[in-house]
């Protein structure tokens, strides 16, 4: 895996051969072929560039993000279980059982919030980690390695989680006190994940280093995370409306496992998004302050070896 604190790659590709002897074309492994070239991008490329990646590497991206994602959603759905008393909109509606009003909003409902939020946020950081080692092998030419890639998350847990609760806790106490702190670190901090996995540092020092990276763009990265945040929502309802309007229909109690179901595809692709969002805009940031861009192709316009 690429060194992206320092990035000197050596290029890969061959010399040319003479016009009579060129020998034919070998296959292309999708795994290894290099993506889009480092370039300042617009809020929306960047979103193209997130689906583009997705679509270049959906098996890579799928499972890896799976393995994060999945165990999350089917707790979710299965703390549902009991809304309405397990019972379908059609018995509560009936007027057979007053009640099952009141107990869908008694029981595991706080659990069911709680584990509604920090389980796809803790997720979200992890696939963000993760994702970001595979686009950056992919910008370096080199094999995009889901397991490799999920290895590597798991090893950074300590940053990822320790990061992921205080910046946090950061945002709500800015978000109670004057509401502008908060939205001031939502931004400061957006790309913390992805640092963690390409530079793999600790806690603080990725902190610091997403502050350091976004300092000088507070409104872009602010309009990304906005825009990011609307086809996320956008395509997360859209494709819910079906799965829960089956699990209502059947009742809870059953339908869980509809809603799990869902809840799972529909995370399997607003998850990885979202991360590889935050993944685009933080090459995105490395390129606008630090011309990473001109430093990937030094090696390559300058080898002679």
């Amino acid at each position: 895996m690429t060194d992206w604190a320092s990035p000197a790659e050596e290029s890969d590709v061959p010399r040319p051969q003479p016009i009579d002897r060129a020998p034919r074309p070998a296959p292309v492994d999708e795994r290894r072929a290099r993506g889009p070239a480092l370039a300042p991008r617009t809020p929306t490329e960047l979103i193209d560039h997130a689906f583009g990646f997705l679509r270049r590497h959906p098996r890579e991206v799928v499972t890896t993000s799976a393995l994060f994602v999945v165990p999350f959603a089917v707790v979710v759905a299965y703390l549902q279980r009991n809304v309405l008393g397990g019972e379908s909109f059609i018995d509560a509606f009936s007027g057979s059982d007053p009640s099952l009003f009141a107990d869908g909003q008694t029981g595991s409902d706080s659990t069911l919030q709680v584990v509604s939020f920090i389980g796809p946020s803790i997720g979200l950081v992890y696939v963000a980690a993760a994702l970001a080692t595979m686009v950056a092998a992919e910008r370096a030419g080199q094999v995009v390695d889901g397991s490799a890639a999920f290895v590597h998350a798991l090893k950074a847990t300590p940053a990822l989680l320790i990061s992921w609760v205080l910046v946090h806790v950061i945002e709500v106490v800015g978000l109670v006190l004057f509401v502008v702190p908060g939205v001031f670190a939502v931004i400061a901090f957006t790309v913390v994940a992805p640092v963690i996995g390409v530079e793999r540092v600790g806690p603080l020092a990725s902190m610091k280093r997403s502050n350091q990276l976004t300092s000088r763009r507070r409104g872009p990265v602010l309009g990304v995370i906005l825009l990011s945040f609307f086809v996320e929502l956008v395509v997360a309802n859209a494709l819910t409306l079906l799965p829960s309007f089956i699990a209502a229909v059947i009742g809870f109690d059953i339908g869980w496992i509809v809603l799990g179901v869902g809840s799972a595809v529909v995370s399997l692709i607003t998850t990885p998004f979202v991360a590889l969002v935050s993944v685009e805009l933080y090459l995105d940031l490395r390129v606008r302050t630090e011309a990473l861009d001109i430093e990937m192709r030094v090696p390559e316009l300058f080898d002679t070896a």
